[in-house]
């Protein structure tokens, strides 16, 4: 009887240790920053493609000054399985400009495609907001973030709002919606 007790314990303790080893191993596989600094980003906001250079794209489209798209990827980013496969996300945010006094905010999500990335959501968060962090916790993102309130400027955004997201296919969705 000791031994049959001894050897659950044993197999318990094992297969907690496996399981924990699995999940950090998960984590491994999710896309690296430097690999988001190269990534293609689909734009909503700018409606075109872009190749990142060092988290930074410079598109012209068409010949004056203002006709021009700069998507520029910022430091909030996080991991995590957002939608159960195993396999991790990397959520990153980009500042978007296109020309006028405009400078909207996207999130996007990438993920692994065989050995590249492919991006597999993109939704704009708003023009002019500031996105203070990014975090992922089980199959949710959570943006914190400040926007403009009533009486606010479009510079000057004042209210303090906490964004709640789920990956659905390939769009990002309010979670309760």
């Amino acid at each position: 009887m000791r031994f049959l007790l001894l050897i659950l314990v044993l197999g318990a303790s094992w297969l907690t240790w496996y399981r924990a080893s699995l999940a950090e191993a998960r984590l491994d596989l999710a896309p690296s920053w430097s690999e988001a600094l190269g990534a293609t980003i689909h734009s909503g906001v700018a409606g075109c493609e872009l190749d990142l250079v060092e988290g930074r794209a410079d598109l012209s489209t068409g010949p004056g000054a203002s006709e021009r798209v700069v998507w520029t990827l910022l430091e909030a980013t996080a991991t995590g399985d957002l939608d159960r496969d195993g396999a991790p996300e990397r959520v990153v945010v980009g500042v978007v400009q296109t020309g006028g006094s405009g400078s909207w905010r996207e999130l996007v999500v990438l993920e692994r495609d065989g050995e590249h990335l492919a991006q597999r959501a993109c939704l704009d968060l708003g023009d002019r907001v500031e996105v203070q962090s990014v975090a992922v916790d089980g199959d949710r993102v959570l943006v914190a973030l400040v926007t403009h309130g009533p009486g606010d400027g479009l510079s000057a955004p004042s209210v303090p709002v906490l964004r709640v997201l789920r990956l659905e296919g390939d769009r990002l969705v309010p979670v309760g919606a």
